[in-house]
């Protein structure tokens, strides 16, 4: 699942003139996990293009981390962002920059509710000219 998603995002950072860098240390997703850990991983990531595409210098960037620990499917996605990350206090997740009728604006908030499907969370921070995007989720097995 995240290598064939993992390399439709870096063929499109690439034609954007992005550098993707990625680090993945799984074994193998429950089956009942695969499709929303690629629906997550697809929402993260685009967001993450997006937000290093509208870089005006410097060499934009995004990386992702796909790692498993104690039961738990950790992913970080960082990109680099110029600007301030402008967070919700009603929800505490960032405000959407679109939001139109083909439901672009609702990864965030469908990412979320993917993790906690899972007993996880999303979160995100700012750090510079860099943004990181923490997701974890709890594998169904593991209670």
């Amino acid at each position: 699942m995240p290598t064939e998603k993992l390399n439709d995002k870096a063929a499109v950072s690439d034609r954007l003139g992005i550098v993707f860098t990625a680090f993945v240390e799984i074994k193998r997703l429950p089956d009942v996990m695969q499709y929303d850990a690629a629906v997550l991983l697809g929402n993260l990531a685009d967001n993450a293009i997006h937000g290093a595409a509208m870089q005006n210098n410097d060499t934009p960037f995004v990386s992702v981390r796909i790692s498993e620990r104690n039961g738990f499917l950790f992913m970080e996605i960082k990109n680099s962002f110029h600007g301030r990350l402008e967070i919700d206090p009603g929800v505490c997740l960032p405000v959407a920059d679109t939001n139109d009728e083909d439901g672009h604006g609702l990864g965030i908030p469908n990412s979320l509710a993917i993790c906690e499907r899972y007993y996880g969370t999303l979160v995100f921070s700012q750090d510079g000219n860099s943004v990181t995007v923490d997701a974890m989720m709890q594998y169904p097995d593991h209670s």
